[in-house]
């Protein structure tokens, strides 16, 4: 088994030895490498990973001069990984023992298997939501209007998933998404016009348009603090997030018949917009 690890930093000097540490613990017992692929960070980052002083046959860095994005960064780290199974991990996880090796034994089970994902959990050990379905025109409907709460609506979120179940899933969270370095090949990495939000929803759905299946599987469990490089810059943060939205919708409906429900999308992402700021003001102010 070989398996390359691809994590894109953007100031997380406070997560990241722990977050590689736990990889180390993992990777002495099968052939492994760890891609550092840094998008200019402002903090101690670069400092925290050089104190590990692990080789360059276990890490490999690449730092950038400019925020790439992720989408990007994730492909300059799949040009130069040299094994057949690739790891996308954020730095803000912290690996259970074991991960790495359960997963890609599952993974090599099923021929028909692409991706596989562990079950996400928050530092303080409850589960964290990791499963949505593809977005569509009625489901981005359900949930701007709240109709997603109700238990007879199979909502976006999948707010009624059994997250304890092994599953066939459409998108897991790509905080911890474990794929086939063949099929990545295949769909040319990720799509860098969603440069940072919306890239793991459209990888998993081009895996899908190979009739390929990604897996949920909960019997191994990652820490994900979640959204710590994301939380530096809010703002700019939720504009990209609702243009890749209305990206995803326009690159994946294109057809005339879409026209006037894609209008309709743009339209609702722009009145939800403000509500979005607001919210997050809010959580600001309360915590």
């Amino acid at each position: 088994m070989s398996i390359s690890i691809i994590i894109v930093t953007y100031n997380n000097q406070h997560q990241i030895k722990a977050c590689i540490n736990s990889i180390v613990e993992e990777i002495h017992h099968i052939e492994g490498e760890i891609i550092i692929i840094d998008n200019n960070s402002t903090d101690q980052t670069k400092k925290e990973i050089d104190t590990l002083h692990l080789s360059e046959r276990i890490l490999k860095s690449i730092y950038n001069k400019n925020n790439k994005g992720y989408a990007r960064a994730n492909n300059q780290g799949i040009s130069i990984a040299k094994n057949k199974t690739i790891f996308f991990l954020n730095p803000d996880t912290f690996l259970s023992k074991g991960t790495l090796s359960i997963l890609m034994n599952r993974l090599t089970v099923n021929n028909k298997l692409a991706a596989i994902a562990p079950q996400l959990i928050y530092p303080n050990g409850s589960i964290q939501p990791s499963c949505r379905r593809f977005p569509t025109h009625s489901l981005l409907f359900f949930e701007l209007f709240g109709l997603s709460k109700f238990k007879c609506i199979k909502g976006w979120k999948m707010n009624d998933f059994n997250h304890n179940e092994e599953c066939v899933v459409d998108q897991p969270m790509g905080a911890a998404l474990m794929i086939k370095l063949d099929i990545l090949r295949q769909l040319n990495g990720f799509d860098e016009n969603f440069p940072m939000f919306f890239n793991d929803v459209d990888i998993c759905r081009r895996i899908y348009l190979l009739e390929k299946e990604i897996l949920f599987y909960p019997k191994v469990i990652v820490t994900h603090e979640k959204g710590v490089s994301i939380k530096q810059k809010q703002l700019i943060m939720i504009i990209s997030s609702q243009l890749s939205f209305l990206k995803y919708f326009l690159k994946h409906f294109p057809q005339p018949k879409y026209f006037l429900l894609n209008i309709i999308v743009m339209v609702l992402l722009l009145f939800n917009f403000p509500i979005r700021i607001l919210t997050q003001h809010l959580k600001i102010k309360i915590n």
